[in-house]
């Protein structure tokens, strides 16, 4: 399964989704997102998000939001 993470971050109307493999915390307030395809790694500042939400994508499927 891959997962599917759209987030708002505070003071930004725009809607970001990315597909993950995992979602880490890395231990300094940051959320760390492993990319579905490529394995790239991407940290956000817990603080900076506004709204956070995960759904989970059977392998394979290339839905967008």
């Amino acid at each position: 399964m891959n997962l599917l993470v759209m987030f708002k971050l505070a003071g930004d109307g725009q809607l970001h989704v990315r597909r993950a493999a995992r979602i880490k915390l890395d231990g300094r307030g940051g959320l760390m997102l492993v990319d579905a395809d490529t394995g790239a790694t991407e940290t956000i500042c817990m603080t900076d998000i506004g709204s956070f939400d995960v759904r989970f994508l059977e392998r394979g499927s290339r839905e967008a939001a």
